[in-house]
């Protein structure tokens, strides 16, 4: 089965993009560069940053993300499932390219917790439960992004909460 993943340059998105390569095999992926890093971030993480120069990866800015090259690149995969996190918002040319979707993988609840502070939305959220004695023993985040019909514009998303 062939994947793709898109992620960002940040420490925390490397670690994940590090664990991934431990499981699978991931031919093609595309890095948006979101700006600097610093060093106490990359020790942080402990992030292995020399990832970021495979000859698998493609480096962009997030305008770059929907180019022709990009779109191309990705198209010539003929992926099954595309892996996302730490990306900016994707148009739908590029998550209805996989055969099975996209896995956009996110710590806070998508659609009410974006950005960076999206962590900690999770952690008070996760906070808030345990004090209501609810049975959520963590709060990692999966949402499965589909088309519904070849020839709709809608799209459905599953959140799985685990």
């Amino acid at each position: 089965m062939s994947y793709f993943a898109i992620t960002s340059n940040h420490p925390r998105h490397v670690k994940f993009l590090e664990t991934l390569y431990d499981h699978i095999d991931v031919p093609l992926v595309i890095v948006v560069d979101k700006g600097p890093i610093t060093q106490e971030e990359a020790d942080y993480f402990n992030s292995n940053l020399s990832l970021l120069h495979r000859t698998n990866i493609l480096r962009c800015s997030k305008h770059q993300l929907h180019s022709n090259f990009v779109l191309q690149s990705l198209s010539k995969m003929d992926s099954k499932v595309g892996f996302v996190f730490g990306a900016p918002l994707l148009r739908k040319e590029i998550f209805e390219l996989p055969e099975y979707g996209c896995v956009n993988i996110h710590t806070g609840m998508v659609n009410h917790y974006r950005g960076v502070d999206s962590s900690l939305w999770a952690m008070h959220i996760i906070i808030y439960f345990r004090l209501r004695q609810s049975d959520i023993p963590n709060m990692n985040i999966i949402n499965m992004t589909y088309p519904t019909l070849k020839t709709s514009n809608r799209t459905n998303t599953k959140t799985i909460v685990r």
